[in-house]
């Protein structure tokens, strides 16, 4: 049976490209362009008013 890896990234082209402007422009927190997008988004698909991005689960 072929071993699936549960803690190596996996990223494409376009997740590598965000991951290069994060650190370009010293955004690697909790905060920036991308949580805010994503969190307006996820608020969006589940149809609120608000979405709050946390590191996980606990924090959640």
């Amino acid at each position: 049976m072929p071993m699936i890896p549960v803690s190596e990234p996996l990223l494409g082209e376009r997740e590598s490209e965000y991951v290069a402007e994060c650190i370009k422009t010293g955004w690697i927190s909790s905060a920036g362009r991308f949580i805010r997008e994503f969190e307006e988004k996820w608020a969006a698909y589940c149809g609120m008013k608000y979405g709050i991005a946390v590191s996980n689960g606990t924090t959640a």
